[in-house]
């Protein structure tokens, strides 16, 4: 009886196999779709849509802050009244609001406080 297990377990005992009976179909062969990856590819379209559209219209707002802070930097460099705090901030960002304005239009005031030739 021992033998017959080992024999079976081993492959050579003798259990016939049918191979003429209906096999199940393959993973391959069917049309199954993987449903989580069609949701996370739709939905990363989207968001890189989404990121695009953001970095072409955002791209210009991100220079134009970072301008504006360059040229606080340069006001509150350049600024020696002798003022209170919150006066002093109030006409930092006056000063900046206003060259900043200027810079728009005017590509020479721009390169003079180093933003680009181009419009903010």
């Amino acid at each position: 009886m021992i033998r017959r297990i080992f024999k079976a377990i081993l492959g050579r005992g003798g259990i016939e196999r049918d191979l003429n009976t209906d096999a199940k179909p393959l993973l391959s062969d069917s049309k199954l779709i993987d449903i989580a990856h069609e949701v996370l590819a739709k939905d990363a379209l989207e968001k890189q849509i989404a990121f695009n559209s953001l970095t072409k219209q955002g791209w210009p707002y991100f220079k134009k802050q970072q301008f504006k802070e360059r040229l606080r930097a340069k006001v509150r460099q350049l600024l020696r009244l002798p003022l209170k705090d919150w006066e002093e901030a109030e006409v930092v960002e006056e000063i900046t609001e206003r060259v900043t304005e200027v810079a728009e239009v005017d590509p020479y005031y721009s390169r003079l406080f180093g933003g680009d030739e181009k419009k903010l």
